[in-house]
Formats: C-alpha cells, structure tokens, sequence
C-alpha cells in the first residue's frame, strides 16, 4: 500500500492527483517515452546485384537505443530508406542484444552469423512494407510490440539482409535507418 496516498479505506493510488475540490485526476506521463535511434554513420553498399540472403551494408550500431544501462523497451517501428527507387524485394533486419564480434558482416556476401553470437540474437523483423517514394524506396516494419531487454548497455546492433536479388544504384545507397524503441 505504499503507492497509495494516506486515506485508510478511501485510499487513492499516486497516479491520480488531489484536485483540491474532493476530486481526482489521473496523473499522465506524456512524451519522453520512445527513443528514436538511429546508427552514427550509414556502411556503403554495392552497385553489383546482390542475392537473396546476402547483408545490405555492414553490422550498424544503433547507440542510446534503451534509457538505461542493462535497460528494456518495445520496439515499436523500423525503417530503412534506400536512394534506389522501385525496389520491390523484401528485407530483413537481424537485431543483436550486444555486438555481434565474433562474426564479419560484408556487403554484398551472405549472412553467416557464428555460433558465438546466436545468443545475442533478439530477433529478424521482415519489412515486407515497402513503398517507392520516387526519389528512392521505403522499407517499413510497424506496430511490432517486439520486446527488447539487455544484459548491459544501452546499444542495439542490427545487420539488413536481403531476401531478394536487387541491384542499387548507388554505393552509398542507404538513406536513412530509424528504430522507435518505447522505453521503461
């Protein structure tokens, strides 16, 4: 009962405030709860064809990703923006708890992530959302309510792999890479 404002029997939990008037409000958090991460810099990619299976870029760190050291969220929504425009082939994102440093992710080569860092493995979000924008292309995984919880730090990794054969037009053809993390 130590959430609850002094009151015996009437007792009003914390989250609600007295209105001075004999009346409660129910006390809001708003804002300051999702963290929008993004990595430092963006790898370059490669202009020859790649093939289904094969890493989009290099190993990305998306640092400050959870509030607190050892921390936990939900992330929420996932994008990737790339320069080519009309891709229409899917595209995962393998999201690591810690740094994968046991394995070598290369652009261009297929993904092999080796026994040593299968456990740092949170999981793959498939952006089978995908949106040509004219100028380049969406890639969009929403509303996923995929739990997030770390032994330590505050970093995610995440490796893009492709489930298709496309060809990019540019060698530095990621755009843009966002994760919204709901935090505790």
């Amino acid at each position: 009962m130590a959430d609850q404002i002094a009151g015996g029997i009437h007792a009003v939990p914390k989250r609600f405030a007295d209105q001075g008037d004999g009346s409660y409000a129910e006390r809001v958090e708003a804002g300051g709860r999702i963290i929008r991460a993004a990595p430092a810099s963006l790898p370059a990619t490669s202009t020859s064809a790649y093939a289904s299976g094969d890493v989009l870029g290099a190993k990305m760190q998306l640092t400050g990703a959870l509030r607190v050291a050892a921390g936990s969220g939900f992330l929420q929504d996932l994008t990737v923006a790339l320069k080519t425009n009309g891709l229409t082939g899917a595209l995962d994102a393998v999201l690591f708890r810690a740094d994968p440093s046991g394995s070598t992710f290369t652009d261009n080569a297929a993904l092999n992530v080796v026994a040593a860092d299968l456990d740092k493995v949170i999981g793959v979000v498939n952006m089978t959302k995908i949106t040509s924008l004219g100028g380049g292309t969406l890639y969009e995984a929403n509303q996923l309510a995929r739990s997030i919880k770390l032994a330590s730090g505050q970093d995610i990794w995440m490796v893009l792999v492709w489930r298709s054969a496309p060809t990019l037009g540019s060698a530095a053809d990621i755009a843009a890479v966002n994760a919204n993390i709901a935090v505790d």
